[in-house]
């Protein structure tokens, strides 16, 4: 954030960008690679955190499996909530980070009611995924003014 912060105050759109796109690119490596793992390996996972429970285990790696693709999409968010806050677009952040608390309340809410407990553990990732797909709207709408600025 501070070397987004620090550019963007200098005017160095390109830098932002870059500063950016490096976050969002080692956030969807380092995720996808937490993704691999935990799915290769759903119940060492799960020991770890709920030890060796016989009952709890098939519970455990359903629910994980579940909830856990939308691991890139969380960090995504994470990314998208700071850029915004450094390019002072608090508009954006706030969206990003309110939005979150009342939109995962309401699909919880809704998802229990339709599917269970399946839809308690895909609350969050479709909760996740919609507001990665705002935000990206969202970082190319500020890239192209970015764009127009510099022509």
């Amino acid at each position: 954030q501070p070397i987004t912060s620090f550019n963007y105050g200098a005017g160095q759109q390109q830098r932002v960008l870059q500063a950016r796109n490096l976050a969002i690119a080692i956030t969807i490596a380092f995720s996808l690679l937490g993704v691999v793992v935990l799915y290769s390996f759903p119940e060492t996972a799960v020991f770890v955190f709920a030890g060796d429970n016989p009952t709890l285990l098939p519970e455990a790696v359903q629910g994980m499996q579940l909830y856990f693709w939308g691991l890139p999409f969380e960090g995504l968010l994470l990314v998208g909530a700071t850029y915004f806050q450094s390019i002072n677009r608090v508009k954006q952040a706030s969206i990003l980070t309110g939005g979150k608390l009342i939109f995962i309340t309401l699909f919880v809410i809704l998802f229990a009611k339709l599917w269970g407990v399946t839809g308690v553990w895909l609350a969050l990732p479709v909760c996740s995924l919609l507001l990665v797909i705002w935000m990206a709207g969202q970082m190319i709408k500020e890239q192209k003014s970015y764009q127009n600025e510099n022509k």
